[in-house]
């Protein structure tokens, strides 16, 4: 009986240091089980669960608008006929709406406010005084309030002015100097036109046509009335 007993408890001593064994090397917290035959207690791991972190994601940081390029008219574009409608591209990396503040001024590099909060990248300064020298620039802003600086642009005017009037009963597109001589009727009653617009290069004039059927068209003729072309063909 007696080296049975050793036995025994040689036994149990393994399986008690098997277990410690690999409480060890799991480091896992068990609980201990008591064995009922000897003096004492040994016990049987058994495994509990452990909590794995949950990574987080910050949120991505807003990016300033687009600097503002594309001016028309054109970098120091010369000439320029009047009315002239300011315009430019913009935008925003995130998609987010953006407004702009739109500085202008004659004879200096440092233009003043003249437009702000401005929703699309365009602006009709109204009737410019002619054969002046302009600078100006685009300032973009988020609505986080973060803002984006466009480059400093100039442009000149031209000497001659376009605009509509009433002739024999229908509107027509007419230029004339800056002090009303040389008025010149360009579509002599051929067409209903109005609100007649230069190019960036002044070498063409765009306008709108009022067709009898009550439908409009986007012409585009040479400065001196000649080659009209119709570039909306909406009729």
């Amino acid at each position: 009986m007696r080296q049975r007993l050793l036995v025994a408890v040689f036994t149990l001593g393994v399986i008690s240091a098997l277990a410690v064994s690999v409480y060890a090397q799991e480091t896992v917290h068990l609980p201990v089980v008591s064995v009922a035959g000897g003096s004492g207690s040994t016990g049987t791991p058994a495994a509990t669960a452990t909590a794995t972190p949950t990574a987080t994601t910050e949120p991505a940081a807003n990016r300033p608008p687009n600097q503002p390029t594309d001016p028309a008219p054109v970098q120091a574009a010369f000439g320029q006929g009047i009315p002239i409608l300011l315009s430019w591209t913009g935008g925003d990396p995130d998609g987010d709406s953006v407004t702009y503040d739109l500085y202008l001024a004659a004879d200096t590099a440092a233009p003043g406010l003249l437009a702000g909060d401005l929703s699309s990248p365009d602006y009709d300064p109204g009737l410019l005084p002619p054969s002046t020298l302009f600078f100006w620039r685009v300032v973009a802003r988020d609505e986080h309030g973060a803002t984006t600086t466009g480059p400093l642009w100039r442009f000149s005017t031209g000497d001659r002015i376009a605009f509509h009037a009433f002739g024999a009963g229908e509107p027509d597109i007419y230029v004339m100097n800056p002090d009303g001589s040389g008025r010149t009727n360009l579509t002599n009653g051929s067409v209903w036109g109005s609100f007649p617009c230069w190019s960036p290069d002044g070498t063409k004039i765009a306008f709108t046509v009022h067709h009898d059927n009550g439908d409009y068209d986007i012409y585009v003729m040479n400065s001196d009335g000649s080659g009209r072309t119709n570039i909306t063909n909406y009729t």
